[in-house]
């Protein structure tokens, strides 16, 4: 259920949105393009487990969720939309135990291409962390824009500790900042909103006179990672729930 292409008509010639990779190459790492779904937990989970309500679980694998490498089944197709389901039942013993089906809408309208997801748990209450991993086309001479006041500090295995510090240099993408020459690996915070009313953020990658909207919810998704893989003319920004490692 990984969108890997994307593309937009400017001027009569057709662009990429997001990275624009032979699927040769894709087939090779399927979750390290296009835009993997996260869940039920985003980024790095701290030494590969987690406790709740007392019992010690195992994070298999230890970042970015299970749903990412899974088998989904297209349930309905139409011209403009695509939704598929993949249902998990992990009976692993000490791995992630909980039962739950998970549905993604991929549908395409003037506006661009909007994202549903709804998960529904089938068993006992736990704990998750959501988030989406989109690697969007964008050369070095891009401006990405994120509209953060402050970012989570990282230790050295690029996981959150507690502690939160305002943006500055590099790491303050709210005017925007030139991709040349950098490998962002980042996690912000406190989103400014578009409107008050409507509390959408909207973050932004420009390439020329052109650019990508990412838009979502700042109240459903308050944190929003920023990574530039080395190498590649890509750059993900990937709205979460919460910070990395949240179950810590």
């Amino acid at each position: 259920a990984n969108c890997v292409r994307l593309t937009r008509t400017v001027g009569g010639v057709v662009q990429p949105v997001l990275e624009d990779v032979a699927l040769e190459q894709i087939l090779q790492a399927p979750t390290s393009y296009g835009m993997p779904i996260l869940f039920p937990y985003a980024g790095r989970v701290a030494g590969g487990q987690f406790s709740w309500r007392g019992t010690t679980y195992r994070a298999e694998p230890s970042r970015h969720g299970l749903v990412r490498q899974r088998s989904w089944e297209v349930v309905h197709r139409t011209d403009s939309l695509l939704a598929c389901q993949t249902t998990v039942r992990s009976t692993l013993d000490g791995g992630f135990p909980h039962h739950f089906c998970a549905i993604v809408n991929y549908r395409l309208n003037d506006a661009g291409l909007n994202v549903v997801v709804m998960v529904i748990n089938q068993g006992a209450a736990f704990p998750y962390l959501f988030g989406v991993h989109p690697y969007f086309h964008a050369p070095a001479a891009s401006v990405v824009v994120v509209p953060a006041r402050q970012r989570w500090v990282l230790d050295n295995g690029r996981i959150p500790t507690d502690q939160l510090t305002n943006v500055s240099g590099d790491d303050d993408l709210r005017y925007g900042r030139l991709l040349f020459g950098k490998t962002f690996d980042e996690v912000l915070t406190d989103l400014v909103a578009d409107t008050a009313v409507k509390p959408m953020v909207t973050c932004a990658i420009t390439t020329g006179a052109v650019a990508t909207h990412v838009r979502f919810s700042g109240r459903d998704y308050p944190n929003v990672c920023v990574y530039a893989p080395p190498g590649r003319s890509a750059v993900c920004v990937e709205p979460y729930t919460g910070a990395p490692d949240a179950f810590h």
